[in-house]
This record gives structure tokens, sequence and C-alpha cells, in this order.
């Protein structure tokens, strides 16, 4: 899906390939899905549509201090190579970056691969980005259809909007910038460990074979 939009390698995605895949679902959010603005709205435009608004700086700030700092770990790629699901993120996750980063509404491009997650041209540019993203909804999307929606004002908003009642209960606040990295931070170690043990294990072998072969060749 990424290739066929972002890199021309395949045929690009339509209604009939979301359904496949979206069909059970009643929402979506997050990437990659927030790179396909303009196909999900031409496919599902009667859809309702929450932008979620908050201060640009603040954001890439939180960003610095979150995602952008774990990616920017370079020992990844020497995990990568020896654990699967490690290797799938890791492409993912960067692919879904260098899309958002080196594209905008107009010109939809993956390359040149970009890791100066923490400097600040990287954060001048992901907010340039950032503003050309809710322009670009905001055009795209009709009023009625459209709600920009700051999560501090809680339940109501977005309740109304969805034509569903405002639940007994505090507005959730999950998956903060800590916990994001100590989730990575998890993950790295476990990826480390995966390569001393696949690493280690061929050589427990090769110097068992030495000492057998020097002990019955003695």
């Amino acid at each position: 899906m990424m290739e066929a939009k972002f890199a021309k390698k395949d045929k690009p995605y339509g209604k009939a390939e979301f359904d496949k895949f979206l069909g059970e679902y009643d929402a979506i959010s997050d990437v990659p899905m927030v790179l396909f603005a303009d196909e999900l709205i031409e496919a599902y435009p009667n859809t309702k549509v929450i932008l979620s608004m908050r201060d640009a700086s603040k954001w890439a700030s939180s960003m610095q201090e979150s995602i952008w700092l774990v990616h920017s770990w370079s020992t990844w790629d020497i995990i990568a190579p020896f654990h699967t699901l490690i290797s799938l993120w890791r492409k993912c996750d960067t692919m879904d970056w260098d899309c958002f980063i080196n594209s905008s509404p107009e010109r939809p491009s993956m390359k040149p691969k970009r890791r100066d997650y923490q400097t600040d041209k990287y954060r001048a540019l992901a907010i340039q980005r950032f503003h050309e993203h809710n322009d670009h909804i905001r055009k795209s999307v009709p009023k009625e259809n459209l709600l920009e929606f700051q999560p501090q004002s809680g339940w109501k908003p977005l309740c109304d909007f969805l034509g569903h009642e405002v639940p007994n209960e505090e507005y959730p606040r999950a998956w903060d910038k800590e916990a994001l990295v100590t989730a990575a931070t998890q993950m790295w170690w476990f990826g480390i460990a995966t390569v001393l043990v696949k690493l280690g294990i061929p050589f427990a072998v090769a110097v068992g074979v030495c000492w057998w072969a020097f002990k019955v060749l003695a």
C-alpha cells in the first residue's frame, strides 16, 4: 500500500482494496492510514473525520522526546536483521516518517530517506508538514463531516459529533512519551538478547568442535 502510492510500484488503492482490510472496522487512526487521507475520503465520501489538534511546536518537542528519539538509536540497524518483528517495525515506521516528511499532499514521495530525527532542520520540516496536512484536510472534507478536536475538551464535542452519549468516565490518556520510550527500550534489550543468542550459539558450537578436535587429534 505504501509503495503503491509513494513509490509507484503497484496499482493505487481504492475502495475495493480498502474494503478488504477495513470492512470490519468502524474507525481508523494514526499511521499509515493518515497518509492516505485523499484516497480514504474518495472511497468513503460520507465518513466523519476527526482532526486532532494541538500546538505544532509542542507536538514536535514531544516527538523529539519519544518516537524520533527512539528511531535515532542507530543500533536498531544492527539488531533488525536478527529479529523479524523488530525488522518489520523498523522498516514500516521509518517508511511512514519518510513519506510524511518528504511528501506534500500534491507531491507524494518516500525519497530521500531521512534519519536526522533530532536536528532542527527535521523539526522545522515536520512542523511545516503538520500544518500542510491540517490545511489539506480542512479543504478536502465537507465542514459537516469534520471535527477539529482537542483532547483536553473531553468527551462531549467528540460524542456530539459522532452521535453517542457521553460516557460516565474520565477521558482516557494513554501511550504518553514516557510509556513509548519505555516500551521501545524493552524491545531494544530483547533485540540485543536475540543477537547475543544467535551469535553466541554458533560461537559456542565452534568452540566445542575445536575442543573436541583437539582432544581427539592430540
